[in-house]
């Protein structure tokens, strides 16, 4: 099975709304003219609660903030080996 995986975030902007999807270890940003900072992204770690409970329910492990002890991102575009489970739907 292929090994290989990626990261990406893309935003996009109305003059009303800003979308922001990202996977992995992607992080977006908004500066405002005065300088103030808006995170539009959140990230995908292991070792995260949401994240944990998520990788446990697939069949993984958590080990040293890696998934199965390997993995150092929890969401990405690849990595099919951490995807098996055929009982869970590919959003969980």
């Amino acid at each position: 099975m292929n090994e290989v995986g990626s990261t990406a975030n893309v935003c996009f902007m109305t003059p009303q709304k800003i979308y922001c999807a990202n996977a992995g270890d992607c992080r977006a940003i908004l500066v405002k003219k005065n300088g103030d900072i808006v995170k539009l992204s959140k990230d995908h770690k292991p070792f995260l609660e949401e994240e944990m409970e998520r990788i446990k329910a697939a069949g993984h492990s958590v080990r040293f903030n890696r998934i199965d002890g390997k993995l150092a991102l929890s969401r990405a575009i690849g990595d099919h080996t951490y995807k098996n489970n055929d009982k869970l739907p590919a959003e969980e």
